[in-house]
């Protein structure tokens, strides 16, 4: 096919897009060079067999021709020789060269490695010397789902391959699958627990659902919560509101290390200072000069307790404000918060009974009276 000198010289069709001629341009600089430019990289482009476009002119084509001919191309068309178009070219292939070219080694185990860290004789070598063994290996690797260590282990037998471990290494393997099977164990919990608050949900909309067909239709949010509250502390709640790697580190320094010098029962001192700690806990350290911050989610009880009994005995705004920003007892905005909670879940009380009785009286008890006297 001839060569059309009107039309693109790169790619010989006749499109919308404008045809440029590097002698037609008004940079000043040799425009030559560019024809001479444009032939370089074809050449080049040439030697890497890596021509983007097939052309109609071989590389023994000249400048001096292009320049009588005023060779017109494609903005798009030049791009495509463009300089750095060509060092990407060269790049790519050398990369690919050198892939091709690198031989791939096949990953074995060493005898001189450990084959869970991969390290060498740093300590004691130890290997794999029964079946009993390597296929407890396989297993907890297998449960642990570790796709490194799979790998590794996946020629053959650990005694056929001379597997070695470090001893701390196997700890920690087995340590990694002591985890994952307590974690799996406690899923029955938490399946107790979903069931606990689905039962709690159709309690709390049945209530709902009688309580709109006897003319109520607007609940408060104190109200729904104060159902599920029996407003006094159970008999286990300062054990239960404690870890209980918590409460053995107090244990510890009060009464030393000696696991027989330690009773059974956590005693009071020790929950005290293990209430206090937690209470006085925080995320990060404020640097503001403000009154001290306690997080909600962490009031123990021993801290609304002072705080309530110093309040029901002395009615000292100023006791229990000093109490506080010693870490002993909860704010004195705090108590009053509660007592106002427990002074309106009494007034719903009475409302709901339909007579003032002592708040001490338990829901939902029998009570009969003869001759005057109470009796349950």
């Amino acid at each position: 096919m001839e060569m059309n000198w009107s039309r693109c010289v790169i790619c010989q069709q006749d499109t919308s897009e404008p045809l440029k001629c590097p002698l037609q341009s008004r940079d000043p600089s040799d425009k030559t060079g560019v024809y001479a430019s444009f032939l370089n990289n074809v050449e080049q482009f040439s030697v890497i067999d890596a021509v983007p476009v097939e052309l109609l002119f071989g590389n023994n084509e000249t400048v001096e021709n292009f320049v009588s001919h005023s060779a017109e191309w494609h903005k798009s068309c030049h791009l495509k020789f463009s300089s750095s178009k060509l060092a990407k070219t060269k790049k790519r292939t050398h990369k690919h060269d050198t892939e091709e070219r690198r031989p791939r080694k096949r990953k074995s185990l060493e005898a001189t490695k450990c084959f869970l860290c991969e390290k060498g004789e740093e300590s004691v070598l130890h290997e794999v010397s029964t079946f009993d063994t390597d296929k407890n290996i396989r297993d907890m690797i297998t449960e642990l789902n570790d796709t490194q260590l799979l790998t590794r282990i996946c020629g053959g037998d650990l005694m056929a391959m001379e597997a070695k471990y470090h001893l701390s290494c196997m700890v920690k393997l087995r340590n990694r699958h002591r985890s994952l099977i307590r974690k799996q164990s406690q899923v029955p919990d938490d399946i107790d627990s979903k069931m606990n608050e689905s039962r709690a949900f159709v309690e709390l909309t049945r209530y709902i659902e009688e309580a709109v067909t006897s003319g109520t239709h607007l609940f408060k949010l104190s109200e729904i919560q104060s159902r599920s509250r029996t407003g006094s502390f159970s008999a286990q709640c300062q054990e239960d509101s404690l870890p209980s790697s918590l409460k053995a580190l107090v244990s510890m320094i009060l009464n030393g290390s000696n696991l027989k010098d330690q009773s059974k029962n956590d005693s009071q001192a020790t929950l005290t200072i293990g209430q206090t700690i937690v209470f006085n806990t925080k995320k990060r350290t404020s640097h503001s000069a403000g009154k001290p911050m306690h997080i909600l989610e962490r009031e123990q009880p021993l801290p609304i307790y002072i705080g309530m009994n110093v309040h029901a005995l002395r009615r000292s705004k100023t006791l229990i404000q000093q109490l506080f920003h010693m870490g002993i007892c909860i704010s004195y905005d705090r108590v009053m918060e509660i007592e106002d909670w427990i002074a309106t879940s009494s007034c719903e009380r009475f409302r709901e009974d339909g007579v003032v009785a002592p708040a001490c009286l338990r829901k939902e008890l029998f009570h009969s009276w003869r001759l005057g006297q109470p009796r349950s």
